[in-house]
Parts: C-alpha cells; structure tokens; sequence
C-alpha cells in the first residue's frame, strides 16, 4: 500500500469508516501486527488483547491478558479474555442443527446417490496446506475397511478444485467411492455430516464442522498441535502422534510428529471406539 496511492487511499477510507464505528472495545483474538494495527485504526480507547501476541501486536493495546496457566488450549485463552472484560460465562460446546431447506437437499443427494442415511461414513482429504493432508491413499484404506466391516459406502467432499483428491480415493480401493466434491454448500455439509455414520478428516474446516455435529468424527493432526488448537475437551477425536505432549506451541517441527506417521489403525481405533458407544 505504501508504494500504489489506489491501495493508500483505500487504506485511508477503511480507517475512517473504522472509526466511523466509534467503538466502545475492540478485541484483537489473532494477535496479529496487522489485526493489532486494524484495532488501532478504530480509534478506541479500549483495546484489548493477548500479552503474548506475536509480531509485537502487544504494542497497540490498552489492556493485555495472561494466557491461562493451566491450560494450552486457544479457547481457554479467549475465554480468558472474555472473562477479563466481565463475561461471567462462555458456552464451551457449539452444536449445528442444518435448516430444512439443507436438510431436504442432502436428502435428494443420498437418494440419488443410492446412500442410505447413518450407513456410509464421510472423507475430508484436503486443508490449506499439504502438511496437513493425510495420504489419501490411506483414507482410501479406511473407507474400504468400512466397507468391509460395516458395508458403507465412503462419501468424499471438498471444493471442485479438490476433485483429484476423490480421485485418488478412488482408485486406491475396490469399495464404492461417492464423489460429492463441488457440490455441498455449508448449510448441506451440516446436514451431511448429520446424516453420516462417521467422518473421518484433516485438520480442515469441515472437519470441525463436523465435530460441532453428533455424528463419531476424528480430525488427523500432523505437526500442528492438537492440544493447542484441536476440538476442545475431545481427546477422543484427536488422531496423532504424541497429541498430548506438544507444549503450548501451535506447531513444531519435530519429524516424529508429521501427519506422515499416522496409521490406518490409529484412526481406525479412534473412531470405531465413537462407533462402539
């Protein structure tokens, strides 16, 4: 921006209508130089967030809070700052219902699909960054011990961009392989996972999504740490090498823990445990 007058003089009207918004507390969770910045462009005199921020963002707040220090978990941090500002209680489940409308649609999808509700089980091959992405060969390898062992069908989803990921899916296993790739809105990928028997994923949005469902899920985790930023309180969904001995850090770089060195029969005593509740 310092060096296009388009870019600075959009800077310009994002701080003003920023402090059109006369605020009377900002909170900065990222803690981020940038979102640090944005905090301070808003002009109010109350901003708060976390003294360990990186990138120096500590700078431009009022008032900063402690990291618990009895827990490492991101959540605990944030209702640490919650509680900080007078928030008496924070809800520490989230739980989606899908609308009727994602509900009917997916419901045609499996139908169409020959699916039938509860008996096929879910793949989320894809993340933002190859590190986090499980071998597909290997959930290929789940969903066809599924097959073998309960007789569901593996639905994979992602974006349209992710198609080569069912792909690949696909011809690493003899058993049915659905490909819902492109075609789910988030509203349905509620609704999917709804009507799913399991879900197994990487460290991804829908995954998580899935989690605030009451469907078995289990989220593989490589070098990012689970204990910092997986589901909340879950252990039991958490598929990793050493999850609960990685420190506060929110990833490391340790070669043991790479998402490489997870097994088929690490996820698949995780979720058949769900499964057997």
């Amino acid at each position: 921006w310092f060096c296009c007058p388009r870019a600075f003089r959009r800077l310009c009207d994002f701080r003003k209508r920023l402090r059109g918004g006369q605020f009377d507390l900002v909170l900065d969770l990222q803690g981020l130089f940038r979102s640090a910045i944005f905090a301070k462009m808003t002009g109010c005199e109350n901003r708060v967030g976390l003294k360990e921020a990186r990138e120096f963002s500590h700078l431009f707040y009022t008032h900063q809070v402690d990291r618990p220090a009895d827990s490492a978990h991101i959540l605990d941090t944030y209702f640490a700052v919650l509680k900080d500002i007078g928030v008496r209680s924070c809800l520490s489940e989230c739980k989606l219902t899908p609308p009727a409308s994602a509900q009917g649609s997916i419901r045609r999808k499996l139908e169409a699909a020959q699916l039938t509700p509860k008996k096929f089980i879910v793949l989320i091959p894809s993340s933002a960054h190859a590190y986090k992405c499980w071998p597909a060969e290997r959930l290929a390898k789940v969903g066809e011990i599924f097959h073998q062992r309960y007789g569901w069908d593996a639905v994979v989803i992602g974006t349209q961009s992710e198609r080569v990921y069912a792909k690949t899916i696909g011809a690493n296993t003899a058993s049915p392989v659905i490909d819902f790739t492109g075609q789910t809105s988030i509203p349905e990928l509620v609704a999917l996972f709804d009507q799913a028997g399991a879900v197994v994923s990487n460290d991804t949005g829908p995954g998580h999504i899935a989690l605030a469902t009451d469907t078995p899920a289990v989220v593989v985790f490589g070098n990012t740490n689970p204990v910092r930023l997986g589901p909340y309180q879950r252990p039991e969904c958490v598929v990793a090498v050493d999850a609960e001995n990685r420190g506060v850090e929110i990833k490391d770089a340790n070669p043991a823990h790479r998402i490489e060195n997870v097994t088929v029969e690490m996820v698949l005593e995780k979720i058949e445990a769900q499964l057997a509740k």
